[in-house]
């Protein structure tokens, strides 16, 4: 990959892509968005041999599986194998993290997961998606891009797939339900809401 720029240890940055393969989404005959996050943001890249890429413009084909960077108007598939990366920090101060999941539990579905939370009691969420074909009454099949999320929290090694509410929750964390039906009622929160039980489990690994 051709880089420029002054080197940090090992922070770089990516001034010149042409080493890069350009990207195609091969959305001409499809509805949706295959990538994961809904804008381009400013992020890290870590790749497997430990460099830093910072400042670039960083997104995620879930449909290709392949990590995406946007300079200027031009974006490209990474050339190379990615062991995570981050994007933000956001209005509100956070840094999403989306790690190899074949690196964090070998039951772990796809291949990067975002990490919610983490901890002794670890919190990931998994976006999934896939091209659908959909056919209307007396209408030309068109092809959609379906999107499907799943959740999981993995504690002293083993990994429960967890759904969003108040006997999901009780399921995921027998040990703990009592404790947090009073955090929750205290702190007003929702065991339907993401933003909620990753305060929940923040809570759990005090």
């Amino acid at each position: 990959m051709m880089i420029g720029g002054s080197i940090v240890g090992k922070a770089q940055v990516i001034s010149d892509p042409q080493s890069n393969r350009p990207y195609y989404s091969s959305l001409n005959d499809q509805t949706g968005n295959p990538l994961i996050l809904d804008s381009w943001e400013s992020g890290t890249i870590l790749s497997e041999k430990g460099i830093r890429y910072k400042g670039i413009q960083v997104n995620y084909d879930a449909i290709q599986k392949s990590v995406v960077f946007k300079t200027g108007e031009s974006v490209y598939l990474f050339n190379e194998p990615v062991q995570e990366f981050t994007v933000g920090p956001d209005a509100e101060g956070r840094i999403r993290r989306f790690v190899r999941s074949d690196k964090t539990h070998p039951e772990l579905p796809a291949v990067f997961i975002e990490v919610l939370a983490s901890g002794r009691i670890c919190f990931y969420k998994h976006v999934a998606k896939s091209v659908v074909e959909v056919t209307d009454y007396n209408s030309v099949p068109r092809k959609n891009i379906e999107s499907k999320t799943s959740y999981f929290l993995t504690q002293d090694g083993k990994l429960k797939r967890v759904i969003l509410s108040k006997k999901g929750l009780q399921e995921a964390l027998p040990d703990h339900s009592t404790r947090l039906e009073s955090f929750m009622s205290q702190n007003g929160l929702s065991p339907k809401n993401e933003a909620d039980w990753i305060k929940i489990i923040e809570s759990c690994n005090k």
